[in-house]
C-alpha cells in the first residue's frame, strides 16, 4: 500500500515536457518553475480523463495565478503528447498569401515540380526566390497589411533563426518549436475566464524569458464565434488557446466549425455559469475534454456540475502535501501552504446581556409582519444596537453612547405607546432586550470579546495581525486602541484593522494571523476563512454566535467533503499493482447538537428587509393611484437598492468588464441577472440623456430636445380622450404601417426621441390634428435626428470613460477581479458627476411603488 504522500512524491518525479520550463511575472528578472501543484494536476486531470470521464473538475487554493498557469502548461503538455497537433503544410498556403519569417513578411508564390523534386517559391519586394521545400525554413500565416520585406531583411532573419538552434537547451528547443508552429496548430483549448485578467497575465507572464505570445497564438471569441488575436497585427492560422466570456461564446465557436480540442471553464462564479447550463450541455456533446477549474472558497456551488456527472478533485488539506509548498515566492505557493496548515480557532466567550438581547430579538422576529409600523422601527434599531454591540472589542467612550442612548430612549418610548397592543409575553421581552442593552451601552461595561482578544494578544505574541470588523466599524478608532494596547503591554505587535472586502485582496506576506470580530454573513466568512491570506484565524464569538457557525460550517463540509477524492483516488489511481492509501480522506466531522435546522443569520437579514420595504410603504412609498408604478426591486452591493420601471433602460458595463468589450449596453430591467454591473446615479435622470444634454448645450443646441419632443405632446394629449387601442386606430387611419406595440412605445416610453421616419410624424400630426406639429414637421424632424446624435455620441464618451476608469480601478487592487467586486466603484464623469457601478446581488418579483422612488439609486441605510 503507497501512502498518498509517497504517491505524490512518485507523481512529480515523473518525467514530463514541461519539466524545465520557467515562468515570470510582472517583468521582473526573477523566474520559478512549474510549480509542483500545477504539474500534478496535469498529470492528475490525465488519469481522470482516462479512466473516470472527460468532464472534470479540479479545485485549487488559490485561484488567478493557479488557473492561468494549469492552462498554460496544460497547453503545453497537450502539444507534447500530440492531443493538439502541429500541422505544418506548405502545399496548403495559396497563392498570394501572405507569410513571416521573424519580422520579415514574404508573399507565397506556389510550389512545381522541377528536376523530381517538389520546389516552393515565395515573393519578397525586390525578386523572387525559389528553392526545394525542406530548404525553407518554417513561415508563419499572417493577415498583415505591412509591404514585403527586401531580400537582405529575409536572409538576416533566416540566418538569425539558423543560428540558435545549436545552442539551445532542451526546454528551448521546445519553446521554439511551439514558435515555429505557433500558427499551425490544428485545434485549440477553449479557456471561459475573465478575459480582462487573462490579458493582463498574458502581457506580463514570460516562459524561459520570451514573451509567451511570441511563442503561442492566442485569440478571443466574441459572441457570433468570431476570434481575433489578442495583442498586435491581424489572426492568421488556428489559435492554441482562444479566450471567451462565457459558454455561449464557446458554443458560438463551436457552431462556427472551429477545432476545439478542449474546454477549460473558469468556475468562480456560480451565478454567471447557472444561468448557462443550457450552453454546457450542448458543448458536453462535442466529446472533448471539459476541465472546471476554481479555488475552494468559490467550489461550494458545483452542483450544477455534479448533476452532469463531473468528477471532482480538490487539493486541500487533506490532499496537500509538503512537497507542494514552500518551492517558489508567488502568492499562490504561500495559500497552498497556509491551506495545508491552516489552524482555525473559536474563542467562545459568554455574551450575557448582549447574547440576551439577540436571543429574544430572534425569537420575535416572525410577529414583526403582524406589528404595527413604529414596532417595526423599534425591531430594526433594537438589533443594529445589539449587532454593534455583537462585534465590538474596544470599550465605548462617551462619543460612542450618546446615539446609542438617544436610540434607546426612543425605543422605550415606542414600547410605552404600543403597550396595549402587544401581547404581554411580547412586551416583557422587548422591556428587556431595551434594559439589557442600557446596560451594553454605558461606559465602562466589560466586553468578554475584549478580554479573549487581549488575552490572545499577550500569549501569542504576534509579529502582525489583521482584526477584521464590518462594514460601518469604525477601523480607525479600533486599530488605534489595540495598537496602544500592545504597546502598553510592551509587545511588537503590528495591529492592522480591515473592513472584509479590505481584507480579501490583502497580500499573503502581509498578517501572521487574523482576528474576525464574529460570525459575520456566511458569504463573508467563507471568503475570509477559505480565502488562506493567513495560516491562524482567530474567530471571536458569544455563545449566541456559535450556533451561527455551526450552521454554516455543516454546510460547508458537506459542500467539502474529501470523500469525492478517495473515489478519484481508488477509480483513477489505483491498479492492479498499485494501491494508494486513502486513509487520510475521511467523512466529515458530526454536526454538533446545537446546530439550528434554519439559517437563524439569513432568516434575520430578510426579516430586516422585509421590514424596511413595509416601512417604505407605510411612510408614504405608496400614495394616490396615479402616483405609483410596477417597478422591478434590485439590489446592489453596498447597501443600495433601485425599482425599475418596466421599460426603462438600464445602464449595464457587464461586457465592459466581463469581456473587455468596447461599449456598454442599454438593457430592460427584466434582461438583468445577479453578477451584472449596473451604472448608476443617486438622481432619476437617464444619465446617457444627461450626457446627451450637455452635448447639445455646447453646440448651441440647448433647446433642440423640447422641439424633438412636440410631436410626443400631441400623443399625450389624446390619451385624455382615448385609449391605446383608439389612437392606434386613428394612426392606421391616417396611413401608419407599424405594429400596435410600437405605437404604445411612442405613447408611453420616454427613452423614444421620435419616430425613425417622417412619414411616421406626418401620421401623428393627421390623427392628431395638430396644427403646431403640422406646422413645425421639418423642424421637428430634424431636431430629432440631432438630438439622436447627441445620445449616439454621449454612449460613445460614457463608453470611453467607463472603460479607462473601470481598468483603473482594477488595477488600483491589484488581486481583485471581475468575479470578485463586492464595493462600488465610483467616477467623475464630466458635465455629470458622480456615478457608480455596481454589482447587482439580488433581483425581485415585480412591486408597485411611488412613481417618484423609480429609476433612482435609494441608499438602504
Amino acid at each position: 500500500m503507497l501512502e498518498w504522500h509517497d504517491f505524490v512524491e512518485q507523481l512529480l518525479s515523473e518525467e514530463s515536457s514541461f519539466d524545465g520550463i520557467s515562468l515570470s511575472f510582472d517583468g521582473t528578472a526573477h523566474s520559478v518553475g512549474v510549480p509542483p501543484i500545477i504539474k500534478a494536476s496535469v498529470l492528475i486531470l490525465d488519469k481522470m480523463i482516462t479512466h473516470q470521464g472527460k468532464f472534470n473538475i479540479l479545485v485549487f487554493p488559490e485561484r488567478i495565478q493557479s488557473i492561468f498557469i494549469f492552462t498554460l502548461i496544460k497547453l503545453l503538455h497537450n502539444i507534447a503528447e500530440g492531443k493538439i497537433e502541429r500541422a505544418y503544410d506548405p502545399e496548403a498556403f495559396k497563392p498570394g498569401e501572405k507569410l513571416k519569417l521573424g519580422n520579415a513578411v514574404v508573399e507565397f508564390v506556389g510550389i512545381e515540380d522541377e528536376k523530381n523534386e517538389r520546389r516552393m517559391k515565395i515573393k519578397v519586394a525586390d525578386l523572387t526566390i525559389s528553392a526545394p521545400i525542406e530548404y525553407f525554413p518554417l513561415f508563419q500565416l499572417t493577415n498583415t497589411q505591412r509591404r514585403l520585406s527586401p531580400y537582405e531583411k529575409y536572409v538576416v532573419e533566416k540566418k538569425k533563426i539558423e543560428g540558435l538552434v545549436s545552442h539551445l537547451t532542451a526546454d528551448e528547443k521546445f519553446l521554439k518549436m511551439l514558435a515555429d508552429y505557433r500558427t499551425h496548430m490544428d485545434s485549440s483549448i477553449v479557456s471561459m475566464t475573465s478575459v480582462i485578467n487573462a490579458k493582463e497575465l498574458l502581457s506580463t507572464c514570460k516562459l524561459c524569458g520570451r514573451d509567451i505570445k511570441s511563442i503561442l497564438l492566442v485569440g478571443q471569441a466574441d459572441y457570433e464565434g468570431n476570434v481575433k488575436n489578442v495583442g498586435a497585427g491581424q489572426l492568421g492560422g488556428v489559435p492554441a488557446v482562444v479566450l471567451a466570456s462565457d459558454l455561449y461564446a464557446i458554443a458560438a465557436l463551436a457552431d462556427q466549425g472551429h477545432p476545439i480540442q478542449s474546454i477549460i471553464i473558469d468556475g468562480s462564479n456560480a451565478n454567471i455559469l447557472l444561468s448557462q447550463m443550457d450552453a454546457l450541455d450542448n458543448l458536453m456533446r462535442l466529446g472533448v475534454p471539459i476541465t472546471c477549474v476554481t479555488d475552494i472558497v468559490n467550489s461550494f456551488d458545483l452542483q450544477p456540475f455534479l448533476d452532469r456527472q463531473f468528477n471532482v478533485w480538490r487539493w486541500d488539506e487533506t490532499s496537500i502535501t509538503d512537497h507542494l509548498y514552500d518551492v517558489n515566492p508567488l502568492s499562490s505557493d504561500r495559500k497552498i501552504k497556509h491551506c495545508a496548515k491552516r489552524e482555525v480557532e473559536y474563542l467562545v466567550s459568554d455574551g450575557n446581556e448582549i447574547s440576551i438581547a439577540i436571543r429574544k430579538l430572534y425569537f420575535h422576529r416572525g410577529e414583526t409582519q403582524t406589528l404595527s409600523v413604529q414596532m417595526l422601527k423599534l425591531f430594526d434599531k433594537l438589533f443594529s444596537l445589539a449587532f454593534v454591540a455583537l462585534h465590538e472589542t474596544v470599550p465605548f467612550n462617551d462619543d460612542q453612547l450618546i446615539r446609542p442612548k438617544l436610540i434607546l430612549d426612543e425605543c422605550s418610548s415606542i414600547l410605552a405607546g404600543e403597550k396595549n397592543y402587544l401581547a404581554s409575553k411580547t412586551y416583557d421581552d422587548y422591556s428587556t432586550i431595551i434594559s439589557c442593552l442600557k446596560k451594553v451601552f454605558i461606559k465602562g461595561y466589560p466586553l468578554p470579546k475584549h478580554d479573549a482578544l487581549a488575552t490572545r494578544l499577550r500569549s501569542e505574541k504576534y509579529k502582525s495581525i489583521c482584526i477584521i470588523v464590518p462594514e460601518r466599524s469604525d477601523k480607525k478608532h479600533v486599530q488605534e486602541y489595540w495598537q496602544m494596547w500592545c504597546r502598553r503591554q510592551r509587545l511588537i505587535t503590528q495591529v492592522y484593522v480591515l473592513y472584509p472586502a479590505e481584507y480579501y485582496p490583502a497580500l499573503t506576506t502581509q498578517f501572521s494571523a487574523t482576528v474576525v470580530v464574529g460570525w459575520l454573513k456566511r458569504a463573508i466568512m467563507r471568503k475570509i476563512l477559505y480565502g488562506f491570506n493567513t495560516q491562524t484565524y482567530t474567530i471571536l464569538l458569544y455563545d449566541y454566535e456559535k450556533r451561527w457557525k455551526n450552521y454554516d460550517t455543516k454546510k460547508w463540509n458537506s459542500a467539502l467533503d474529501s470523500l469525492q477524492n478517495r473515489k478519484t483516488i481508488e477509480r483513477s489511481f489505483a491498479t492492479d499493482k498499485l494501491h494508494v492509501s486513502t486513509s487520510r480522506f475521511v467523512p466529515p466531522e458530526p454536526v454538533p447538537a446545537d446546530t439550528p435546522k434554519a439559517d437563524e443569520f439569513a432568516e434575520i437579514e430578510v426579516v430586516l428587509r422585509e421590514n424596511k420595504y413595509r416601512q417604505y410603504v407605510a411612510n408614504g412609498g405608496q400614495k394616490a393611484a396615479n402616483e405609483t408604478a410596477e417597478a422591478i426591486p434590485v439590489n446592489y452591493v453596498g447597501g443600495y437598492l433601485a425599482f425599475y420601471r418596466t421599460g426603462h433602460k438600464v445602464i449595464s458595463a457587464t461586457n465592459i468588464i466581463m469581456n473587455d468589450a468596447d461599449k456598454i449596453d442599454a438593457v430592460l430591467p427584466e434582461q438583468l441577472k445577479m453578477g451584472d454591473f449596473v451604472v448608476v446615479r443617486e438622481t432619476a435622470k437617464d444619465l446617457i440623456r444627461e450626457m446627451a444634454d450637455v452635448i447639445l448645450a455646447r453646440s448651441g443646441k440647448a433647446g433642440l430636445r423640447e422641439m424633438a419632443g412636440k410631436w410626443k405632446e400631441a400623443l399625450k394629449i389624446e390619451t385624455l380622450f382615448y385609449s391605446d387601442d383608439e389612437i392606434y386606430q386613428h394612426l392606421q387611419g391616417a396611413g401608419c404601417t407599424k405594429g400596435y406595440q410600437a405605437v404604445r412605445g411612442w405613447i408611453h416610453d420616454d427613452d423614444v426621441i421620435a419616430p425613425q421616419s417622417r412619414q411616421d410624424l406626418e401620421h401623428i400630426a393627421s390623427a392628431t390634428g395638430s396644427g403646431v406639429l403640422k406646422e413645425l414637421l421639418d423642424q421637428i424632424y430634424d431636431a430629432a435626428q440631432t438630438v439622436r446624435s447627441a445620445h449616439i455620441q454621449a454612449g460613445k464618451v460614457l463608453s470611453m470613460h467607463l472603460k479607462s476608469r473601470i481598468v483603473e480601478a482594477l488595477k488600483e487592487c491589484e488581486d481583485i477581479d471581475p468575479f470578485n467586486i463586492w464595493e462600488p466603484i465610483e467616477m467623475q464623469v464630466e458635465g455629470i458627476g458622480t456615478v457608480r457601478i455596481l454589482k447587482i446581488i439580488d433581483i425581485g418579483a415585480p412591486v408597485t411603488v411611488d412613481i417618484a422612488d423609480t429609476n433612482r439609486l435609494i441608499d438602504e441605510e
